[in-house]
């Protein structure tokens, strides 16, 4: 059998010899998507569709293609929608399409429901905890059932640091468990060392809550080291550092 040296140029040769090959035409498309090339999976998921309209993980990786073009969110957002239309159980198309319309305020409640239903098919997925705590924030009523979705992913993936960031974020904005405030930076940045607004989390939290000085200002010079035209550390620091 002739050797191909790989996927793409199977599919390639594939389509050459039958351009009907609708199969051939959709696997191509997700293969040079991993490599990039958007514009041309688009016109081969789009040729898919012109031989199987109804394939709707085509009409699903057509619209995230879509979304991340200059000017196709609202087009990738409909063959989302259209995915989901034809398979319900698509979940990873209702995940997609929630965390492309959460930013849109009339959408926002639509959203929300999206991935509680993906998550009544699959309740131990970290990311979708994530993204649905995330929408929940546009809420301010609804910042404690953010809360318990950002402790849920942060338990299922112990190293999803924006969820231990999260996590800290709303402790400090509603002046309470300050302690596990600090847990939740310093696990931040167990995983994420270099990031600089962590570090500032806990200069503030040591300065204005635990009185640790040291603690403080170390935080306070990695935050500049990293970042030394943050907007607050300078100041800080000078307050503290005396």
């Amino acid at each position: 059998s002739r050797h191909y040296r790989d996927n793409i140029t199977l599919y390639r040769t594939t389509l050459a010899q039958n351009p009907a090959c609708w199969l051939a035409s959709y696997n191509l498309g997700l293969e040079l998507v991993k490599l990039g090339q958007t514009t041309e999976a688009i016109e081969l998921y789009r040729e898919t569709l012109r031989i199987k309209p109804d394939y709707a993980e085509v009409h699903a990786n057509l619209g995230i293609a879509l979304s991340e073009l200059p000017g196709g969110l609202p087009e990738g957002i409909r063959e989302l929608e259209k995915a989901v239309q034809l398979k319900p159980e698509l979940y990873v198309a209702k995940n997609n399409l929630a965390n492309l319309i959460a930013d849109d305020p009339n959408r926002t409640q639509e959203a929300i429901a999206l991935f509680q239903d993906v998550l009544r098919n699959d309740p131990a997925h970290a990311g979708v905890r994530f993204n649905l705590g995330r929408t929940l924030l546009r809420f301010p009523s609804r910042e404690n059932e953010a809360l318990l979705q950002f402790e849920e992913a942060a338990q299922l993936e112990p190293d999803y640091w924006q969820a231990h960031y999260q996590i800290g974020s709303i402790l400090i904005r509603q002046r309470r468990e300050f302690d596990r405030a600090i847990t939740s930076f310093e696990e931040v940045l167990r995983i994420n060392p270099e990031l600089a607004e962590a570090h500032f989390r806990l200069g503030q939290l040591h300065t204005y809550t635990t009185g640790n000085r040291t603690e403080a200002v170390k935080h306070l010079r990695e935050t500049l080291r990293l970042n030394p035209r943050h907007p607050e550390a300078g100041n800080l620091l000078r307050q503290v550092d005396y």
